[in-house]
This record gives C-alpha cells, sequence and structure tokens, in this order.
C-alpha cells in the first residue's frame, strides 16, 4: 500500500481495538500519613529529597489484559544462520514466537530484520490471529537467508522509526533486539561501531547470543544509552526464558509518562534526619 506524499513511511500501523475499551479509574485517593515527630535542622536547603510511595486503583475485578497498559513493540533480529545450525534456527524461532502468543490483542508488534539491507518485514499491528499469522511467516521466512552480513545500527534505526512513525500509540513503547554477530555491514567479523551518543526515544533491550558471536560493551553502551537492559545469553537453549523474563517485566508497566503533582500540606515544613540513609541518596 503507498503512502500519500509526505506522510512518514512508517505511518502505515495499524490500530489496537477500540470497541471494548472499559474505562479505569484514574483518580488518585488522598492517602493518610502517619504523624512523626521531625526534627528541625539548622541549616536550611532550597531542595530536599522525598521518597513517595504511589499505589494505583485495584484492578483485579477487570479482565487480566485492561490490567496493565498495551504495549507497541519492535523486536529486531540481529541474528543470521550463517552463524548456526538447525536446532539453533528453531531455538531462535520458538523465542520469537514466544513473543507473539504471549503478548495480547491490544499490544502490537513489529518485526525488524538487520540482514543487510535492514528491512521491516511487519508493520505495526495487533497481535490478534491474523497479526500471529503474519508474524510467524516473516520469523520463517528472513531466519532462511544465509546472508552473513549485518546492519545492526540500521536495524535499531528503523525500529525507532516505526515508534516514532506510529499513528496510533499504546502507552508503552519498546525495542528487543536478539543479536549473534559482530559485524556491522562489510566483512564478517569487522568490529561493531555504535553511534551511542545518539539520542535513543526509546528503550533498547538486547540479547546478546553466543560465546565470541557479539560485541557485549558495543551492545551495553547501546542499551544503557536507550535506558534499557542488556543480558548475555550463554547459548540458545536459554534465548527463550531470556526474553520471556524481559517480555514480563515489559507486559507488568500499569502506567507510563504520568504526571502527579505533588504539594505540601503546610506553608513550611523541615528536614527529618535519618541517618545514614540521607546522606546515601544520589541523584540519578
Amino acid at each position: 500500500m503507498a503512502l500519500p506524499p509526505g506522510r512518514p513511511r512508517f505511518s502505515d500501523d495499524k490500530p489496537p481495538p477500540t470497541a471494548d475499551i472499559i474505562r479505569i479509574p484514574e483518580h488518585l485517593e488522598d492517602i493518610p500519613i502517619a504523624t512523626t515527630k521531625i526534627y528541625e535542622r539548622r541549616q536550611s536547603r532550597s531542595e530536599i529529597d522525598v521518597l513517595i510511595q504511589l499505589e494505583g486503583p485495584n484492578l483485579e475485578h477487570y479482565p487480566p489484559w485492561y490490567q496493565r497498559a498495551p504495549l507497541d513493540l519492535v523486536m529486531v533480529v540481529d541474528i543470521n544462520n550463517y552463524y548456526f545450525d538447525t536446532d539453533d534456527f528453531n531455538l531462535v524461532q520458538r523465542a520469537i514466537m514466544f513473543v507473539v502468543r504471549n503478548i495480547g490483542p491490544r499490544d502490537r508488534l513489529s518485526i525488524v530484520s538487520c540482514t543487510d539491507p535492514a528491512t521491516r518485514l511487519t508493520r505495526l499491528r495487533p497481535m490478534d490471529f491474523p497479526g500471529q499469522v503474519d508474524a510467524q511467516h516473516a520469523v520463517g521466512f528472513f531466519l532462511q537467508d544465509g546472508d552473513p552480513t549485518s546492519s545492526f545500527v540500521d536495524g535499531v534505526k528503523i525500529a525507532t522509526e516505526i515508534l516514532e512513525d506510529r499513528l496510533y500509540k499504546n502507552p508503552v513503547a519498546s525495542i528487543i533486539v536478539l543479536s549473534n554477530v559482530i559485524s556491522n555491514g562489510g566483512s564478517v567479523g569487522q568490529p561493531r561501531t555504535m553511534p551511542v551518543t545518539e539520542n535513543y526515544p526509546f528503550p533498547v533491550h538486547i540479547f546478546g547470543v553466543g560465546q565470541r558471536r557479539n560485541d557485549p560493551v558495543a551492545l551495553y553502551r547501546v542499551s544503557l544509552a536507550s535506558r534499557g537492559t542488556y543480558s548475555y545469553v550463554q547459548s540458545f537453549e536459554l534465548l527463550e526464558q531470556a526474553v520471556a523474563v524481559c517480555l514480563g517485566g515489559l507486559l507488568s508497566v500499569v502506567a507510563q509518562c504520568r504526571n502527579t503533582p505533588v504539594r505540601a500540606v503546610h506553608s513550611h515544613g523541615s528536614l527529618l534526619d535519618a541517618n545514614a540513609y540521607i546522606h546515601g541518596i544520589k541523584r540519578s
């Protein structure tokens, strides 16, 4: 389907279902705090560190898929069968299909292949039954490609564009990368170069698979710059389990990017001396 002129190239995402939306309470109730004795310090400070605990509304009476925020996820596959045998191929396919089967119809998924040139294989679409079939077909297609060259950077850039260009936005958005190669285009075995100073607007969770097959330092730097995670996976047999742990975290998010105003009850206050705790606080 051709997009109208001037439209972003990845703005063809399929909208999530909206017909069965259930209204979730959004207000926060006032929570009484027990009064404690406050010791006033002689010196004054214009800023102090405060620890606040927020509790959301009880959602146990709602359907399971409404007890969390829906997810927009892009999986970037920097894995090639040039480096592994048929058993490894099946394990990689199983890890990707685990994600496809375990995100709900309100979640959306897009798959990107880093095989040079990096390509978007499926548009961002809900993982209902047709979406799952489309994803399964795409996984089987690109994992059979034997081209040993790979472009990790281009793959991550395409994933970022997919999330930036989408017309519909689920509250949670993230990128998962599976990588077992160290080349960045060109000859196999070239050192990987990463634009770690580049702005990453979405968390990138990277899995480096196999011994001596990936560059952990470069992959870690990208995950750190994007506020994501890097996980070293020793063998393909452990890949599905590692991806499951990451996906579990993404599917446990209830809210994201919410602003909660906080104000003092009284116009004046004092600093509570919590001994070593207050001195051990580090600003991020």
